[in-house]
Protein backbone atom coordinates (compact mmCIF):
# COMPACT_ATOMS: atom_id res chain seq x y z
CA UNK A 1 0.00 0.00 0.00
CA UNK A 2 2.59 2.13 -0.83
CA UNK A 3 0.84 4.35 -3.48
CA UNK A 4 -1.66 6.96 -2.83
CA UNK A 5 -3.94 4.91 -0.08
CA UNK A 6 -0.54 4.99 2.12
CA UNK A 7 0.01 9.19 1.30
CA UNK A 8 -3.44 9.45 2.55
CA UNK A 9 -3.20 7.31 5.52
CA UNK A 10 0.00 9.66 6.70
CA UNK A 11 -1.98 12.77 5.90
CA UNK A 12 -4.28 11.70 8.51
CA UNK A 13 -1.99 10.27 11.15
CA UNK A 14 0.27 13.60 10.71
CA UNK A 15 -3.23 15.87 11.12
CA UNK A 16 -3.77 13.99 14.25
CA UNK A 17 0.10 14.76 15.88
CA UNK A 18 1.06 17.81 18.30
CA UNK A 19 3.67 19.19 16.61
CA UNK A 20 4.55 20.60 20.30
CA UNK A 21 4.74 17.50 21.84
CA UNK A 22 7.06 14.58 21.65
CA UNK A 23 5.44 11.72 19.38
CA UNK A 24 6.43 7.92 18.13
CA UNK A 25 5.06 6.59 15.59
CA UNK A 26 5.49 2.80 15.52
CA UNK A 27 5.47 0.56 11.86
CA UNK A 28 6.63 2.98 9.29
CA UNK A 29 7.30 0.45 6.35
CA UNK A 30 7.65 2.55 3.21
CA UNK A 31 9.96 5.71 1.91
CA UNK A 32 6.63 7.60 1.97
CA UNK A 33 5.99 7.10 5.10
CA UNK A 34 9.32 8.58 6.79
CA UNK A 35 8.96 11.36 3.82
CA UNK A 36 5.93 12.52 4.50
CA UNK A 37 7.01 12.89 8.57
CA UNK A 38 10.10 14.06 7.26
CA UNK A 39 8.12 16.98 5.18
CA UNK A 40 5.65 17.31 7.75
CA UNK A 41 8.00 18.50 10.79
CA UNK A 42 11.25 18.91 8.81
CA UNK A 43 14.14 19.06 11.53
CA UNK A 44 12.01 18.29 14.81
CA UNK A 45 11.89 14.85 12.94
CA UNK A 46 14.21 12.18 13.98
CA UNK A 47 14.07 8.05 12.76
CA UNK A 48 14.91 5.68 15.21
CA UNK A 49 15.41 2.17 13.10
CA UNK A 50 14.77 -0.67 15.93
CA UNK A 51 16.59 -3.45 13.98
CA UNK A 52 15.74 -6.97 15.81
CA UNK A 53 16.12 -10.09 14.88
CA UNK A 54 13.56 -12.75 13.33
CA UNK A 55 13.65 -15.28 16.10
CA UNK A 56 13.32 -11.77 18.60
CA UNK A 57 10.26 -10.15 16.55
CA UNK A 58 8.45 -13.99 16.00
CA UNK A 59 8.49 -14.12 20.32
CA UNK A 60 6.84 -10.84 20.42
CA UNK A 61 4.26 -11.66 17.58
CA UNK A 62 3.55 -15.24 19.29
CA UNK A 63 -0.72 -14.05 19.76
CA UNK A 64 -0.59 -13.61 16.00
CA UNK A 65 1.48 -16.71 14.80
CA UNK A 66 0.98 -20.57 15.58
CA UNK A 67 4.64 -21.37 14.24
CA UNK A 68 7.85 -19.71 13.30
CA UNK A 69 7.70 -21.03 9.53
CA UNK A 70 4.26 -18.64 9.55
CA UNK A 71 5.81 -15.89 11.07
CA UNK A 72 8.63 -16.12 8.33
CA UNK A 73 5.78 -16.32 6.00
CA UNK A 74 4.43 -13.30 6.75
CA UNK A 75 7.67 -11.87 7.27
CA UNK A 76 8.48 -11.90 3.69
CA UNK A 77 5.76 -10.50 2.04
CA UNK A 78 6.09 -7.62 0.28
CA UNK A 79 5.13 -4.77 2.49
CA UNK A 80 7.31 -6.20 5.39
CA UNK A 81 10.74 -6.55 2.78
CA UNK A 82 10.69 -2.28 2.70
CA UNK A 83 11.73 -1.79 6.27
CA UNK A 84 15.41 -2.07 5.62
CA UNK A 85 14.82 0.52 2.58
CA UNK A 86 14.41 3.07 6.01
CA UNK A 87 17.66 1.98 7.56
CA UNK A 88 20.12 4.49 5.67
CA UNK A 89 17.69 7.95 6.58
CA UNK A 90 17.24 6.98 10.26
CA UNK A 91 19.48 9.21 12.69
CA UNK A 92 20.32 6.56 14.82
CA UNK A 93 19.61 2.66 14.85
CA UNK A 94 19.27 0.58 18.23
CA UNK A 95 19.13 -3.09 18.77
CA UNK A 96 15.72 -4.75 19.30
CA UNK A 97 16.96 -6.79 21.56
CA UNK A 98 17.15 -4.42 24.49
CA UNK A 99 15.47 -4.72 28.03
CA UNK A 100 12.65 -2.42 28.79
CA UNK A 101 15.55 -0.74 30.92
CA UNK A 102 18.01 -0.57 28.54
CA UNK A 103 15.66 0.95 25.57
CA UNK A 104 14.45 3.31 28.21
CA UNK A 105 17.73 4.55 29.01
CA UNK A 106 18.84 4.94 25.03
CA UNK A 107 15.65 6.51 24.07
CA UNK A 108 16.16 9.14 26.75
CA UNK A 109 19.72 9.63 25.59
CA UNK A 110 18.50 10.25 21.97
CA UNK A 111 15.66 12.89 23.26
CA UNK A 112 18.34 14.96 25.11
CA UNK A 113 20.54 14.26 21.59
CA UNK A 114 18.01 15.36 19.44
CA UNK A 115 16.78 18.22 21.50
CA UNK A 116 20.23 19.71 21.26
CA UNK A 117 20.03 19.45 17.89
CA UNK A 118 17.14 21.80 16.90
CA UNK A 119 17.96 23.53 20.15
CA UNK A 120 14.87 23.24 22.61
Amino acid sequence: MAGEGQAELNRQLIERIDPTQDTAVDGLRHLVDHESLRVAFGVRYFLIFVDAPPATRFERSRDRFDTYEAFLQADTRPVESNIDTLRPFATSAIPGTLTVAELTSNLSELMVSFRQRISL
